[in-house]
């Protein structure tokens, strides 16, 4: 052992230090083991002729830290674009932009530019609100094209023989499940929460999707603002189909920005779930490399 160690010596005098490969080569091996990583993590669970070695764990470990602290700061840039878009999606909400291409077209149009609202708007709600089903039933017992709730029904058509309550099918053209009357209800409720809430769509949208007493209790809270995410997931899935909808609708309008927001909160989904799942692989590799008896 000795002798070894005296001739290794022996040619590093002699010779210089061993060379070490190029520097973009190294990087590129670096860069394959860092990347593998995940890969030889997950094989050793599920067989023992695979080791991962700390190189691998180091890059399982920093691929899911990265993830987890792009999704978190993704969301302050999503929320950034939300913010500049329903700015613009507000400007909109009384221009008479046509729905053409849409069941109901021409009530919607009616009823919208009667209400004051944007007929594209108003095809946004349908569309997530009810999928286009005239005798939908929502879980919050909102019904109709518009979810219109039992209560919401009573307060704008107080001499209304339906009180919205009964199940489909409609009991006639006053009837809650009636298209028009549906579509006409939902409107000017959707305006009169656009007013309430001074032409903020986004409290206005969160309230029709979510109810008014949410806002209500956000507000007494002292929140400033949009209200926030976490508490709030009905409304952002409701946000992002109704942006969808409306960037397709006014194509030549705003549909950049819109666009860019969509992409930013499905890659910050994206990012979620790989950090989550990184973690989840981490957790059950150690599980079974250290559980008793191993």
């Amino acid at each position: 052992m000795i002798g070894r160690a005296r001739d290794r010596r022996t040619i590093r005098s002699r010779y210089g230090a061993a060379p070490k490969g190029s520097p973009p080569l190294s990087a590129l091996t670096a860069l394959g083991h860092f990347l593998a990583g995940p890969f030889i993590v997950l094989a050793g669970i599920f067989t023992s002729r695979v080791v991962p070695g700390r190189r691998h764990i180091v890059a399982v470990l920093t691929m899911g830290m990265l993830a987890a602290g792009f999704a978190w700061a993704g969301s302050f840039a999503v929320d950034g674009w939300m913010d500049r878009n329903l700015q613009a999606l507000g400007r909109y909400t009384e221009a008479s932009v046509e729905v053409k291409d849409a069941p109901f077209a021409d009530i919607i149009n009616v009823e919208a530019v009667r209400a004051g609202v944007d007929p594209t708007l108003v095809a946004a709600m349908i569309s997530q609100q009810s999928g286009w089903q005239s005798e939908s039933v929502s879980w919050r017992g909102g019904r109709g094209l518009m979810n219109v709730t039992p209560s919401v029904w009573r307060q704008f058509n107080p001499n209304s023989a339906c009180n919205g309550e009964h199940a489909s099918p409609k009991t006639g053209a006053d009837c809650i499940y009636d298209v028009e009357q549906n579509i006409r209800t939902g409107c000017s409720y959707l305006r009169n929460l656009i007013d309430m809430y001074g032409g903020r769509i986004t409290l206005a949208l969160a309230a029709y999707a979510s109810g008014i007493d949410y806002v209500e209790a956000y507000e007494q809270a002292g929140g400033t603002g949009e209200p926030p995410a976490p508490a709030f997931s009905e409304y952002y899935g409701t946000l992002r189909q109704v942006l969808t909808f409306w960037r397709e609708a006014r194509s030549a309008e705003g549909s950049s920005d819109v666009a860019a927001a969509l992409r930013l909160m499905s890659i910050r989904k994206v990012l979620g779930y790989v950090a989550a799942g990184l973690s989840g692989l981490m957790l059950l590799w150690a599980a079974l490399r250290y559980r008793p008896g191993v």
